[in-house]
């Protein structure tokens, strides 16, 4: 058992009572001076920072807006759990026969006021534990008046000078109050740093679940992608098409249509979460009729199933706001880029027609397939993380990944579209270059430099923008390990495949600004190496070589 401090108070209110961390800021921002952040209040809760001060006066006023509109009978019972769980106590918190005003506002005032981590007051705990342990075992004698003109020969006072510096004598003398003291003092002196920071958990395979052991977990899922894959390509054979026969009827759509594809492709995840989080909801209903559901309960049952634990399986969409920006602005990153690039195909001239007539068809139907393959796997990775069991704001539930989600297979949808969009126009483009680049007649098209903008603010966005670091970035490492090939690449293909221009100066502009960007992704936060992040997302690195490997063997095909 510990006593109750802050990030107790914080994670009780939070968790078990539905306030939002913004909420909480503005409860606590009347009584005191200065402003509370979310980000320091979620540092409280998780142990990585000491609590604030001068928060006992709000334990009225926090009783008042937080724990006054409960129901009183099920809050104290609740209450009462969230301290035995937990292993908490404070002064009085054995009382059975008090109500929830009394008990509430003591178990607020005590822990408000104490500021410190849980790992200090374990330490401190033991220590007083200890020293009361041994007030109990000594019996303490009150002092004794010595006379002091009595004569002492040189054996007394040798054995009087001994025991006066013998540590163990001294302690005997000494009261409880000098001795919890000195512990203290001594505790700061030796007492390690606590890590602020820990390694982030990433969607990797480790010691304890390799990656063969997910693999033969989830057997179904392969042959059920492979299935897919035979899928598409059969009903193309039936229907007497190919991948490069759609690929060029997007080239020929007018742009109001491939502008409003891509976007309907983009946006479509968020309502078909919806979608999840309504079907979410009414199988909670199911499992509890007599239960009414709350408007503010809504999101964590979309989440974990349940308003009051996570059950496994049972989670299908996550509503976090900041998720949906992080989600949104990848696929309309994502979609932009396309749009760009589409522009950019049509701008060059008889493309089309060169298309037709050269021998593309096989390139094209691996490039789907490959990417067909590229979009399992980024799922595989995701909904095989490891489980939840407690509620985490800034961590998503692997059950709300499976690819049975509807928002799942919409994002799937869009993925594999604008990736082999994407994927074959780059390979064909840098190809009709190399063939027309020596006519040196070839003007590049403003569209390049947009299309390229593009890319790099979705990989930018995905891998290292504050979103995708807190949530632990779906597309870790990307922005870092495959900008220098698209920089290279890029800057080659505007060099040797086309005369000076605007299009050109645009697109060495667009480069070496986000060459920049690349630089301080490496200075911030002290990161001087990229083999950290390597090992940490290990697997993430393993596809992109993948994909390395894939463009390199089109371009010996072709």
């Amino acid at each position: 058992m510990r006593s109750v401090c802050q990030g107790d108070i914080f994670r009780y209110i939070n968790e078990e009572l539905r306030v939002t961390q913004k909420a909480m800021c503005s409860i606590f921002n009347k009584v005191r001076e200065g402003n509370m952040t979310e980000t320091r209040i979620s540092e409280i809760k998780q142990g990585k920072r000491k609590g604030y001060r001068g928060l006992k006066t709000a334990a009225s006023l926090c009783f008042t807006e937080c724990f006054q509109q409960q129901d009183a009978a099920y809050t104290l019972r609740n209450l009462r759990q969230f301290l035995k769980r937990e292993e908490l106590s404070f002064p009085g918190s054995e009382n059975e026969d008090e109500d929830l005003e009394s008990y509430a506002l003591r178990f607020l005032e005590y822990g408000l006021d104490n500021c410190m981590c849980p790992g200090e007051i374990t330490e401190e705990n033991a220590v007083e534990e200890a020293s009361m342990d041994a007030s109990v075992d000594r019996v303490i004698e009150p002092p004794v008046n010595i006379p002091t003109n009595i004569p002492m020969d040189s054996s007394m006072n040798s054995s009087i000078n001994s025991s006066m510096h013998s540590p163990t004598d001294m302690s005997i003398g000494m009261p409880i109050d000098m001795l919890l003291s000195q512990s203290r003092q001594t505790k700061r002196k030796t007492e390690q740093p606590i890590p602020l920071l820990p390694e982030p958990r990433g969607a990797d395979f480790t010691a304890e679940n390799p990656l063969g052991k997910k693999i033969l977990d989830n057997r179904n899922c392969f042959f059920f992608t492979v299935g897919v894959i035979a899928l598409v390509f059969f009903i193309m054979h039936l229907g007497k098409m190919n991948t490069l026969d759609i690929f060029l009827q997007c080239i020929r759509l007018s742009p109001l249509a491939f502008f409003a594809l891509s976007f309907m492709l983009a946006v479509s995840p968020f309502f078909l979460g919806l979608v999840d989080t309504t079907i979410a909801v009414f199988f909670y209903c199911q499992r509890n009729p007599a239960v009414e559901v709350k408007l503010k309960e809504i999101p964590y049952i979309a989440k974990y199933g349940d308003s009051r634990r996570v059950i496994p399986g049972m989670g299908r969409y996550d509503l976090s706001p900041k998720l949906i920006i992080y989600s949104l602005g990848c696929n309309l990153f994502g979609a932009f880029s396309s749009m760009a690039f589409y522009i950019f195909l049509r701008s060059i001239p008889d493309f089309a027609s060169y298309v037709g007539k050269g021998h593309f068809v096989p390139v094209a139907n691996i490039s789907l397939a490959f990417n067909m393959l590229v979009t399992f796997v980024h799922s595989f990775f995701l909904f095989t993380r490891e489980p939840m069991h407690t509620f985490c704001a800034s961590e998503e539930n692997p059950d709300t990944k499976k690819m049975d989600r509807l928002h799942v297979i919409a994002n799937s949808f869009h993925m594999i579209f604008n990736m082999t969009f994407n994927a074959i126009g780059i390979l064909l483009v840098l190809v009709y270059g190399y063939m027309h680049g020596g006519e040196g007649t070839l003007l590049l098209s403003p569209g390049f430099a947009v299309a390229l903008f593009f890319i790099y603010g979705f990989l930018w966005f995905s891998s290292c923008s504050p979103f995708a670091v807190e949530f632990n970035a779906e597309c870790a490492g990307s922005f870092i390990i495959i900008f220098p090939i698209v920089f290279v690449l890029s800057t080659l293909y505007a060099i040797l495949c086309f005369k000076a221009g605007p299009g050109t100066f645009l697109v060495h502009g667009v480069n070496v600004v986000v060459l920049v960007v690349w630089l301080l992704s490496f200075l911030k936060d002290r990161v001087r190496s990229i083999f950290p992040l390597m090992r940490m997302h290990r697997a993430y690195f393993l596809l992109y070589a993948l994909l390395i490997f894939f463009f390199f063997l089109l371009a010996a095909h072709l």
